[in-house]
Parts: C-alpha cells; sequence; structure tokens
C-alpha cells in the first residue's frame, strides 16, 4: 500500500510494483507453478486474445487521452470483474482516489490495469485463468466506472483491438 501512496500515476505504480518483485523475490515464488496463456509467436498478444472484464456500457474517450489511454465502462453496483487474461497478481490494494486497483502480468512486457472495483477477490501472486472472477464493483455508488489498460513494457495503450467481443451485456 505505501506503494501506491507514492505513485502518482498507473505507470508509476506498475513500475514500481514490477521494480519490487524483481528485487525481492520470496521463498513462495519458487514452489508457485506458473500457469501461462498460449500466445502465438514471439509471447505477444494476438488480436481477440483479451475479454472484456466487466458486462457494462463502454464509455467515450479512451484512446484520445494519452494519459489515460484505456477503456472504462460504466456497469451496474456489484457487477461482476474477471480477468481479461490469463495472468499473475502483481498488485492488488487500494490506490488514491480510483477505489480498488488490480494489476495483472499476462505475458512478457504486457500488464494489465483494472481500477475502480469495490473489492477485489484475489491476493499477491495469485496465478488467473482468463474469465476467472477477479472482483466486484462497488454495491452502494452511482458512479460505478470500471478503467481498463492494455500496459506494453510500461507505456499505456488502449486494450480494444485486442479485445475479443463478448456476448455478455450489462
Amino acid at each position: 500500500n505505501q506503494i501506491a501512496q507514492q505513485a502518482a500515476d498507473f505507470a508509476t505504480l506498475v513500475s514500481r510494483v514490477d521494480a519490487l518483485r524483481r528485487q525481492t523475490p520470496g521463498p513462495a515464488e519458487a514452489s508457485i507453478v506458473t500457469i501461462t496463456a498460449q500466445r502465438p509467436g514471439s509471447g505477444g498478444l494476438s488480436k481477440a486474445s483479451l475479454l472484456e472484464p466487466v458486462a457494462g456500457t463502454l464509455l467515450p474517450g479512451g484512446s484520445e487521452d494519452e494519459k489515460n489511454p484505456g477503456q472504462t465502462y460504466q456497469t451496474l453496483p456489484g457487477a461482476q470483474v474477471i480477468a481479461p487474461s490469463d495472468g499473475k497478481v502483481l498488485y492488488a490494494g487500494p490506490y488514491h482516489k480510483s477505489g480498488q486497483v488490480l494489476i495483472l502480468e499476462i505475458t512478457t512486457g504486457y500488464d494489465i490495469v483494472l481500477a475502480g472495483l469495490g473489492s477485489v477477490t484475489v491476493k499477491l501472486g495469485d496465478q488467473l485463468l482468463a474469465g476467472e472472477p477477479v472482483g466486484i464493483m462497488p454495491a452502494d455508488s452511482s458512479e460505478t466506472r470500471l478503467y481498463f489498460e492494455l500496459r506494453q513494457n510500461g507505456k499505456g495503450l488502449d486494450p480494444d483491438p485486442w479485445l475479443t467481443r463478448d456476448m455478455r451485456k450489462a
């Protein structure tokens, strides 16, 4: 939580979490069996390889905003949030006024940031499969918005080119 309080933006938060992870591997790290997504090619992402993290309405904005190039979904209170891809939990906790934030390492050089959750149901180091529940949106708020960003080597990207369009609707 101290790292989150000191980070000014998602890029700083992701890089600090990554640096901390690399400098202090724990004993549990060696005993974890890593589940990784089967990605074609050089370990990068392929088109239609990410799931939408929540059922809701995609709000306008996104890629035009260089500081926050991700997507924002308006959801129902208490909506379930899922892992958009197989990955490992790098951070799960509060971040400034963004509610609960989840950062997943999904493949070499790629991370996912989900912000605005009411609660997170996974913990640091958990290995997740795509579609697995990771949290819920706030149940007692009229402003239930989930921010979803893909990061490649620390640079924020709009995840739209990598999304598969799911049939789930709010």
